[in-house]
């Protein structure tokens, strides 16, 4: 189904994500188009971290192009698709310097989506249409602004427009890297980016920028967030992102399955030094126990934080169950759901003097079964990241350049 004209959510710069009756920016026809025809190929790129980016699918749709700090220094990848629903992504290829990544769906491609088709960059001429896609980090839906080129900037000239001490700063740090760091970090500000009239918001960084036949001729970086009526957006040219398909990244990525991070160091503890576990369990046990001794004085305040424990852990994990598009992150949300509907249950019969004995063996029983859900393996999470030359050095990372 095609989306009304006047209702295309349009970010331009000056006007906070405008959509539906408020004050629309103009968009031309062919960008109502583009909207209609990218919209479902557009993703939302979301870590471990809390992180968000945006991405957009390419070639059959199982793999996407977005930002390398999207993805770095977290463990555990999501592509949020049209649908409102996580799917788990895995790092392929990987650029630091060029700020890209090429991200695999686990699963493969979202039904429903479409892949966009790369083009070139080598054509544009200045004040071209340029059309740049994204996804704000307070946003669920894509945003389009309509734009035109400018030129050619580099990120620290961008960066000195909106503070004057960035090159001091900069030098600064220097002094705390190797030759090797400075080179990288050299390369990484100095490279030419696109600079376009069009805007994007935090979050918006890996969308694509399409010109007016529907291809991709650049992927944004950066955004000028001191004034946002200048609209000035820096975007890496398409061929740097078709060159990382074509020969790789630096890098190998590899990934295994995990269980909630206190019960990964839990099993760990166990098979390490049995003793400590049980002494843990013990601390655990008598805890319960004081618990169970203060419901039965104070039944009206231990129900009622039973009672709202439950409810709270109910609403997180059965948000969870219904975003869900793993059948291991469904069966261990729905079972946390069940066992928080147990807790909640057990809480508001312990203030029934009756039935309370009843009510808290459901609220233990409950507590003690979200605990078990948490031992799932239900996570897809990084093993382990190197460099294929075998050199031990991280990849660069331009936030920790900047110091954001």
């Amino acid at each position: 189904m095609g989306v009304e004209s006047q209702n295309i959510p349009v970010l331009k710069p000056g006007i906070d994500m405008a959509r539906s009756s408020d004050p629309q920016p103009e968009l031309d026809e062919t960008g109502r188009k583009l909207y209609e025809d990218a919209r479902n190929s557009i993703v939302k790129i979301v870590s471990d971290k809390d992180k968000t980016g945006t991405g957009f699918l390419i070639e059959d749709g199982s793999k996407l192009i977005t930002t390398a700090r999207a993805v770095l220094d977290s463990r555990e990848h999501f592509a949020v698709g049209p649908d409102g629903k996580r799917y788990k992504a895995e790092i392929e290829k990987l650029d630091d310097l060029h700020d890209l990544a090429v991200l695999r769906l686990q699963k493969g491609a979202i039904a429903g989506t479409k892949a966009l088709e790369l083009g070139s960059s080598k054509e544009l001429e200045e004040d071209q249409k340029l059309y740049t896609f994204s996804i704000p980090t307070k946003a669920n839906d894509a945003y389009v602004s309509p734009g035109y080129g400018r030129g050619i900037m580099s990120p620290i000239q961008l960066l000195a427009t909106m503070d004057p001490n960035i090159g001091r700063k900069l030098m600064m740090k220097g002094f705390t890297m190797d030759m090797q760091e400075q080179m990288e970090a050299r390369a990484m500000l100095g490279r030419p980016l696109f600079e376009t009239k069009t805007h994007i918001q935090r979050g918006g960084g890996g969308g694509p920028m399409l010109d007016e036949s529907g291809k991709v001729v650049a992927i944004t970086q950066l955004s000028n967030g001191v004034d946002a009526t200048l609209g000035k957006t820096l975007s890496s040219p398409v061929e740097a992102a078709q060159m990382l398909l074509d020969k790789g990244g630096k890098f190998d990525v590899s990934y295994k399955a995990s269980a909630e991070p206190w019960a990964e160091e839990f099993k760990k503890t166990v098979a390490d030094n049995k003793m400590v576990a049980a002494g843990s369990a013990l601390v655990v046990g008598g805890m319960g126990y004081a618990g169970y001794l203060g419901l039965n004085r104070y039944p009206l305040i231990g129900g009622g934080a039973l009672a709202g424990h439950g409810l709270m852990k109910f609403t997180s994990d059965a948000t969870n169950f219904l975003s869900s598009s793993d059948s291991k992150d469904s069966l261990k949300y729905g079972l946390a759901s069940a066992a928080d509907l147990s807790t909640f249950a057990g809480g508001v019969m312990t203030f029934v003097p009756k039935v309370r004995g009843i009510g808290m063996i459901l609220a233990a029983g409950g507590i003690a079964g979200r605990a078990a859900t948490d031992f799932i393996q239900n996570h897809w999470v990084v093993d382990e990241f190197k460099r294929k030359d075998g050199s031990a050095r991280p990849p660069a990372s331009f936030d920790k350049l900047i110091g954001s």
